[in-house]
């Protein structure tokens, strides 16, 4: 939002929408994973996301770098079932999580943890195995709605 001499505001993000994100997350991607190995090539997608975790591991020290790598990660999963209605949600998703990032004083997770998480991701991709992947994408939205619970 801009204000006349005051420069750009960036909106806050309040605790019930951050609840809210991490359910939409929870939601829709295991969804997603659901269908690209069901009904896709999931070995293309694990292509491109490989180049995107060598990314995210050299900026795993700056936690708002990572994070807009990470939310990277995740909108290539989103864009490669090409479910385009989805697409404004997602980038409301994204901006929020970002700026979650930016104003969090919560714990976060270990770098090494999400990365290690999105390697077996990756894998599951490579070899379509729904099973790992879900098991994988789960545990990876259950544990961002237990930091939040555990915690607010």
């Amino acid at each position: 939002m801009w204000r006349e001499h005051k420069g750009i505001v960036v909106s806050e993000v309040n605790s019930d929408d951050e609840y809210q994100l991490f359910l939409l997350r929870e939601m829709i991607e295991p969804f997603i994973v659901r269908k690209i190995i069901t009904t896709k090539r999931p070995q293309v997608l694990a292509g491109q996301l490989v180049v995107i975790a060598d990314e995210m591991e050299r900026v795993k020290d700056n936690p708002v770098e990572f994070m807009k790598k990470d939310m990277q990660f995740h909108t290539a999963i989103i864009e490669f079932l090409g479910v385009t209605k989805l697409g404004p949600l997602w980038e409301k998703i994204c901006d929020d999580m970002t700026r979650l990032a930016v104003q969090s004083v919560r714990k976060r997770r270990p770098p090494d943890e999400i990365m290690e998480e999105h390697r077996i991701l990756i894998e599951s991709f490579w070899r379509a195995d729904l099973e790992t992947a879900l098991e994988c994408i789960g545990r990876h939205c259950r544990l961002i709605v237990e930091i939040y619970h555990n915690e607010a």
